[in-house]
């Protein structure tokens, strides 16, 4: 073999591997993507599910507890486990004597070792 051609094979060898290196980040960059896009589609569904009165007219069907957060009071439900998830409601007060409702809700997921949070606030009229 002459050196042309050795040379040759290691650049085609180091410009491959440097396809794999790339190519493996975009695979994991596509599933963690997806990952999060799912999470968000079940975040949002949850919402809708609040919103139009599955738990409750006046979320009734949720358990609500107070707790102290960094001295703030802040009304949180028991947390709900759905497949891979876990999500519960936040709120600043009491469903139950307001008409106008603001809260958060909180989807969190493991993924190995890490834990993920994301959430989303919104509002509605109570009866």
């Amino acid at each position: 073999m002459t050196i042309e051609t050795i040379l040759s094979l290691g650049l085609a060898a180091a410009a491959f591997a440097g396809f794999l290196r790339f190519y493996g980040m975009v695979r994991q960059e596509h599933a963690q993507f997806k990952r999060f896009a799912n999470s968000t589609l079940f975040l949002q569904s949850k919402v809708e599910e609040v919103r139009s009165g599955v738990y409750g007219p006046s979320l009734d069907k949720l358990t609500w507890f107070e707790f102290d957060q960094g001295g703030t009071n802040v009304w949180k439900t028991t947390p709900q486990t759905d497949g891979r998830y876990s999500w519960h409601l936040t709120a600043e007060n009491n469903p139950a004597g307001a008409k106008l409702f603001a809260f958060k809700t909180v989807l969190t997921w493991q993924e190995g070792k890490r834990t993920n949070v994301i959430s989303a606030a919104t509002q509605m009229v109570l009866p």
